[in-house]
């Protein structure tokens, strides 16, 4: 009679910090990318770590979010650099 297999399965992990850079990266590639082409073909984990760093990116106002109406594709671009108090472009440190 055979032996049984034991396979064991290790998920990987994805951090926060780490869908940030990615995020910003194909950011600095395309000028904005569809919030469900992001997604496709990503676990439940990456998933999560992914909608938080965009909400992270969102609250420090380095990408912004556009939905023309309810249902309708929604696009991740990042912001324009923000001006400081003396008129220079300030640019965002990640």
């Amino acid at each position: 009679m055979p032996e049984n297999l034991v396979h064991q399965i290790v998920e990987e992990e994805v951090s926060v910090a780490e869908c940030i850079d990615y995020l910003l990266a194909v950011l600095e590639r395309n000028s904005r990318i569809n919030f469900m082409d992001l997604l496709q073909g990503r676990d439940r984990q990456a998933l999560i770590a992914t909608f938080v760093g965009i909400l992270e990116l969102l609250k420090t106002q380095r990408v912004r979010v556009q939905q023309a109406r309810p249902f309708d594709e929604i696009w991740i671009e990042q912001s324009p650099p923000q001006p400081t108090a003396a008129g220079a472009i300030q640019t965002r440190e990640p």
